[in-house]
């Protein structure tokens, strides 16, 4: 697991996550595409994206 999870560059993964948050604030929908071919699509709407990137600094308090 520290070779994987734990290893993670974290504020990339905030980055990318900050990213989505603001590609899908207002969709209607996502279309996800497998390498099988595959293809899934969720409906968005009535929906608010929220982060959740992982990243918890030593001064920011834990919630939930």
């Amino acid at each position: 697991m520290e070779s994987t999870a734990l290893a993670a560059d974290y504020r990339e993964v905030a980055r990318r996550c900050a990213l989505l948050a603001g590609a899908l604030q207002g969709a209607a929908s996502l279309e996800v595409g497998f390498s099988t071919g595959h293809r899934c699509v969720f409906d968005l709407r009535h929906r608010k994206a929220e982060m959740d990137d992982g990243f918890l600094p030593r001064a920011r308090p834990a919630t939930g």
